[in-house]
C-alpha cells in the first residue's frame, strides 16, 4: 500500500493550501490600488509644486518637472501642456506655445476633442500676446466651432471674447466690442465654471479697452457695473463671496483715477491716485492702466519709482526677455526723460533696444523650435505605424533636409531683407533730397511766399509776422525757445496761438518747431557728414533721444541709417 505523499509540506492539506493562496490574492487585489493611488497622489504633488515654483523659484520647479520626466508615469502631452502653462504665466510665450502645440498634435490625443478644447483655449492667448492675429482667429473660430455643437458655453464665450480682442487689434472695434459684449453676456447668462472670476477678467479687460479708446461715458458705464457685480458676487450656492485682491481693487483704482481724470473730475482723480498707491503692492502690477494719469499729471518720479520696483521684482524672477520688461525700462527711461536726467534716460532707451533685439532672436528660435517639433511629431508618427529601418531612416533624412533648407532659407531671407532696407533707404533719402532742396527752411535767407506774406486778414498777417520771426531769425534752432515769450512779444490771446498755427500750416506748433528742426537736421547732416548725430541734435536745439525718435517717425528711418544712405547715394 502507497502512502500518503503530502505536496505541500507545510500544511496538512491541499485545501488549507488553497484557503492561504486566495488569502494572499485577495490582499494583493487591496493592495495594488493602494500603491496606485499613493502613486498618483505622488504625482499630483509634484505637479502641485511645479506650478507653486513657477514664479517664486524656476530653477525648482524645472528640477520637478526633469523627474516627471524620467519617471515617465505621466503622460508626454500632459507634461508639454504643465510646462507650457509654467511658461505662459511667467510671460514667456513663444516658449509656452512650442510646448503647447507639441501637446496637440501629440498623436495620443487624436481623438480626444475634450483635451483639444484645452489646448486651443491656451494657444489662443499665447497668439494674441505674440501679436500673432491669423493665429489667434484660426484657433478661436475652431474653438467656438467645436463649442457651439455641444453648447460648452464655457469655451464658445472664451473663443468669442478673443475673436473680439483680435478684432480690436485689427481696429474694427464696432465688431471687437459686439463680441467682447457678447461673450460676457454669454457668461453671465449660464451658471458656468469660475463664472465670477471669469466675469470679472472680461469686464476688466473691456474697461481697458474703452480706456484705450477715449470712451469715457461708455467705460464710466462698465465701471459701475464691474464696482456693483464685486460688490454682490456670490458663489455657486448664493453664499455672499469676496471676489477683490489687493492687486484687482489696485486696478479699480488706477482706472477710476484715470477716468475721473478726463472727464474733468481732478480732486476725485487725486484720490483714486492715492488709494491705488496703497492698494496691493508696487512689484507685482502692471502699471499701463495708470500711465495715461502719470503722463498727464507729470508725475515722473512716481514713473520712476513704480518701474524700479518692477524691473526688480522681474529680475528677481528672472522673467526679463518680455513685452512686460520693455514696457518697464520705457517707462523708466521716459520718466528720467521728464526730470530731465537724459543721461540715465539715454540708458535704459539703450537696454530697451537691445531687449527689443533679443525678444525678435528669441521669436526666431521659437519659430525654429515649432518647426523642429513639429517635425518630431511626425517622426514619431511614422514610427508608430511602421517601425522598418529604411522608413525611419528616411524620415531622419527628410527632417535634416528640412531644417538645412530652412537654415538656408532663413539666411537668403535675412540678406535679402538688409539689401531691401538699405535699397528703400537710399530711395527714402533721395526722395527726402528732391522734396526739400527748394524748401525755404534749407536756405536761410528765403521768406514765405508773397502770396502767404501779403493778406488783409488780421489773423494771418498775425501769424506771417510770428513765422518770419521764426524762420529770418533761426529762433526754432534755440532749445529754450518758448511759445510764452512769443505769446508776450506779439500779444496773441493763449486760446489764438495753436489754432493759427493750425489754421495756416495745418500742424500745431510744436510740429511746426520739429519739423523745421527735422529739416535742418537734415541739411546738416548733407552738408557735415563727419559730424556726431548729438552735436546735429544740439544744433537743432534737441536732446539727441528726441531727434532719433522724431527722425524715425517722420522718414521712417533712424538718423544713422539716413546718413548710410547718403553714403551710398554720393558713391554711386
Amino acid at each position: 500500500m502507497i502512502k500518503n505523499v503530502y505536496l505541500y509540506p507545510k500544511f496538512k492539506n491541499k485545501i488549507q493550501y488553497t484557503r492561504m493562496m486566495r488569502q494572499l490574492f485577495l490582499w494583493a487585489l487591496l493592495l495594488v490600488p493602494c500603491a496606485v493611488c499613493a502613486n498618483k497622489q505622488t504625482e499630483n504633488d509634484w505637479i502641485e509644486q511645479v506650478y507653486r515654483y513657477a514664479i517664486a523659484d524656476f530653477g525648482k520647479s524645472q528640477e520637478i518637472m526633469r523627474k516627471l520626466k524620467q519617471q515617465k508615469t505621466v503622460k508626454k502631452y500632459e507634461l508639454n501642456l504643465i510646462e507650457g502653462d509654467i511658461y505662459f504665466n511667467r510671460s514667456d510665450y513663444f516658449a509656452a506655445l512650442n510646448l503647447y502645440k507639441r501637446a496637440l498634435y501629440d498623436t495620443q490625443i487624436s481623438g480626444s476633442m475634450e483635451w483639444k478644447k484645452k489646448l486651443w483655449m491656451r494657444v489662443i492667448p499665447c497668439y494674441y500676446h505674440i501679436n500673432d492675429m491669423k493665429g489667434v482667429e484660426h484657433f478661436a473660430s475652431r474653438l467656438h466651432e467645436v463649442s457651439e455643437k455641444t453648447n460648452d458655453y464655457v469655451y464658445q464665450a472664451y473663443a468669442l471674447f478673443y475673436k473680439g480682442r483680435a478684432a480690436h487689434a485689427q481696429r474694427d472695434k464696432k465688431q471687437a466690442y459686439r463680441q467682447m459684449y457678447g461673450a460676457l453676456d454669454m457668461v453671465e447668462k449660464h451658471k458656468t465654471l469660475q463664472r465670477n472670476a471669469v466675469l470679472y477678467s472680461y469686464m476688466m479687460t473691456i474697461v481697458e479697452y474703452l480706456q484705450e479708446d477715449g470712451m469715457n461715458h461708455e467705460q464710466r458705464a462698465v465701471m459701475d457695473s464691474l464696482e456693483k457685480f464685486v460688490q454682490h458676487a456670490k458663489d455657486e450656492k448664493g453664499n455672499a463671496i469676496k471676489l477683490l485682491t489687493p492687486q484687482r481693487q489696485k486696478d479699480i483704482y488706477a482706472h477710476e483715477a484715470v477716468l475721473a481724470y478726463r472727464m474733468g473730475k481732478q480732486e476725485e482723480a487725486r484720490g483714486f491716485y492715492e488709494k491705488f498707491k496703497t492698494a496691493g503692492n508696487n512689484y507685482q502690477y502692471d502699471y499701463r492702466c495708470i500711465m495715461p494719469y502719470l503722463h498727464d499729471n507729470q508725475l515722473f518720479d512716481d514713473m520712476i519709482v513704480f518701474a524700479q520696483a518692477r524691473i526688480a521684482y522681474l529680475e528677481k524672477i528672472s522673467v526679463k526677455h518680455t513685452a512686460e520688461m520693455t514696457f518697464v525700462l520705457r517707462m523708466l527711461a521716459e520718466g528720467y526723460m521728464g526730470k530731465g536726467r537724459f543721461q540715465e534716460a539715454a540708458v535704459n532707451y539703450q537696454k530697451l533696444a537691445l531687449l527689443k533685439r533679443e525678444i525678435i532672436d528669441q521669436e526666431e528660435t521659437s519659430s525654429m523650435k515649432e518647426l523642429t517639433s513639429v517635425y518630431e511629431l511626425k517622426e514619431t508618427e511614422l514610427k508608430l505605424k511602421d517601425q522598418i529601418e529604411k522608413e525611419r531612416l528616411i524620415a531622419i533624412a527628410v527632417i535634416a533636409v528640412v531644417m538645412v533648407s530652412s537654415l538656408v532659407y532663413i539666411n537668403y531671407r535675412a540678406a535679402c531683407h538688409s539689401r531691401k532696407l538699405k535699397n528703400k533707404n537710399r530711395m527714402m533719402a533721395r526722395m527726402l533730397d528732391e522734396l526739400l532742396q527748394d524748401k525755404w527752411q534749407l536756405q536761410p535767407k528765403r521768406k514765405l511766399p508773397e502770396e502767404k506774406q501779403v493778406s488783409a486778414d488780421a489773423d494771418r498777417e498775425l501769424f506771417n509776422r510770428v513765422w518770419n520771426e521764426l524762420v529770418e531769425n533761426k529762433l526754432y534752432l534755440r532749445s529754450d525757445l518758448s511759445r510764452d515769450a512769443l505769446i508776450q512779444k506779439y500779444h496773441i490771446p493763449k486760446n489764438k496761438f495753436s489754432s493759427i498755427f493750425t489754421k495756416y500750416m495745418g500742424l500745431s506748433y510744436s510740429q511746426c518747431i520739429n519739423n523745421l528742426r527735422l529739416e535742418h537736421a537734415v541739411y546738416l547732416f548733407k552738408k557735415h557728414p563727419n559730424y556726431t548725430i548729438d552735436s546735429i541734435a544740439q544744433e537743432c536745439g534737441m536732446a539727441s533721444t528726441t531727434l532719433y525718435r522724431q527722425f524715425s517717425q517722420k522718414y521712417g528711418m533712424t538718423p544713422a541709417e539716413y546718413r548710410e544712405a547718403e553714403c551710398l547715394n554720393a558713391k554711386c
